[in-house]
């Protein structure tokens, strides 16, 4: 091709991702950027994807880097996709840095950074950036409460449960199976009253063994 464009570049640097050929895809990352190609939100997260992928971290902060110079708002999509994979890599500081700052008003973005809390065990970390977001004011959403109730059990008190509950039910949220599920879960593990389990149970349509071993639990502890 005698006139290279950001269309075809693209496509060769992530076709080289698809296939593993990350040293490639960077070689024509490089080669794009040396020809001042004006970068896009695309091919950026491509290769961010692939040096992640397959554990070439060393040009992680350089792409992340472009990304920042190149644009002065990133959308909400790619913040939580930024806060996603430097939460799955276990560097909590960049996710919490990305989510504090770009990521400000975008709930996505907080339950990727609350998921990584949760994948490393981090009770405490969790339970602060779901106190830190409603301080601010942000609504959280379906995604937002599972995170944290899945967290409840492990803190050991029963009074975090019913708030969470309450809130659930104030701002009527969608009861749906996966919801209601951690629910009875939390409550059978806090020791609630049976009857509170129950009557959760009977709103499920779909009773998988998981749910029937908390109710299990919830009637075997306190009969």
């Amino acid at each position: 091709m005698s006139h290279k464009d950001i269309v075809s570049w693209t496509v060769m640097i992530c076709g080289c991702c698809k296939i593993g050929q990350v040293d490639k895809a960077w070689g024509y990352f490089r080669a794009m950027t040396e020809q001042g190609i004006s970068l896009d939100e695309v091919v950026l997260l491509c290769i961010l994807s692939a040096v992640v992928q397959y554990g070439q971290l060393r040009h992680r902060l350089e792409v992340h880097g472009h990304l920042v110079t190149k644009f002065s708002k990133l959308n909400k999509a790619t913040v939580t996709y930024l806060v996603n994979i430097h939460a799955k890599l276990r560097q909590m500081d960049y996710a919490s840095r990305i989510a504090n700052g770009e990521g400000e008003n975008n709930v996505e973005a907080i339950n990727a950074l609350m998921m990584g809390h949760i994948r490393m065990d981090d009770i405490h970390g969790t339970l602060m950036v779901y106190q830190k977001m409603m301080y601010s004011g942000l609504e959280p959403n379906e995604k937002t409460i599972i995170c944290v109730i899945r967290t409840i059990s492990e803190v050991g008190s029963f009074r975090i449960g019913p708030q969470i509950h309450g809130y659930v039910v104030k701002k009527r949220f969608d009861m749906d199976d996966h919801l209601l599920s951690c629910l009875i879960d939390v409550y059978s593990v806090l020791g609630a009253p049976t009857q509170l389990c129950r009557k959760l149970f009977d709103q499920m349509l779909v009773r998988d063994v998981m749910l029937w071993t908390a109710m299990i639990w919830a009637y075997g502890g306190f009969a």
